[in-house]
């Protein structure tokens, strides 16, 4: 989520009490949660209804805000919790195969693929988004923490409830699977091989989150106030 003006501006009239103002941040922010839960969760009903959860625990949670400009931690700490229980709760055979080692061993990927046509930097980052929502819901949530918020270690400890060996081995793992697919395309339509490194990664995020967009932004307000009656 990116600290804007006028989401500070909001945040300051919440603090000091005017709850009308939980809308203005519902607007700034309900894009970028919106590609977060669904990146992770996939399904349309299901990221709506976890949707309508998160910003309830906001509310709730807004006495813990001190002041506007901790409110990207603060949301952080509050939308990366409901994910990571949400994948905990739903994703526990793969969580077990990560403890028994099922991903410590990275796919074999070629560095270079020749090819008579070469990719342009953004055709490359449209390929690896395609590739991006292939990825499984633990992997997907890890990638978001790490290429697109690029949040630091010990944040990426804080957010994902995991030591960073583990988080490196997901990143790695992620990384190489889109390594992969995107020099099976290069192969296959004879271009040269792009490599998959964390910039063009964080531009096929951005590519995807300026593709995902709510439809109904203002039904599920609705729904998130008729929650909070």
């Amino acid at each position: 989520m990116t600290f804007t003006y006028e989401l500070r501006m909001v945040m300051k009239r919440l603090l000091a009490g005017d709850v009308d103002a939980f809308q203005g941040f519902y607007i700034n922010t309900v894009n970028d949660m919106y590609f977060h839960c669904k990146l992770v969760i996939g399904n349309e009903d299901e990221t709506l209804r976890m949707m309508i959860k998160i910003y309830k625990a906001m509310f709730v949670q807004l006495v813990r805000l001190e002041k506007p400009e901790d409110t990207t931690r603060w949301y952080n700490n509050i939308l990366y919790q409901h994910l990571v229980d949400w994948v905990n709760v739903n994703c526990a055979n793969q969580l077990i195969g990560e403890e028994n080692g099922e991903y410590d061993e990275y796919p074999g990927v070629e560095e270079y693929v020749r090819g008579n046509n070469t990719l342009l930097e953004s055709e490359a980052a449209n390929l690896a988004a395609s590739f991006i929502n292939t990825l499984d819901s633990v992997h997907a949530l890890t990638g978001l923490a790490y290429f697109y918020d690029g949040f630091e270690d010990e944040q990426l400890e804080k957010y994902l409830q995991c030591d960073y060996t583990v988080i490196n081995t997901r990143v790695k793992y992620a990384r190489k699977q889109i390594s992969i697919y995107s020099l099976e395309f290069c192969k296959l339509n004879d271009y040269e091989g792009a490599r998959v490194d964390n910039n063009l990664l964080l531009l096929a995020y951005v590519l995807i989150f300026n593709d995902v967009k709510l439809s109904n932004v203002e039904g599920l307000y609705a729904a998130i106030c008729d929650a909070l009656q």
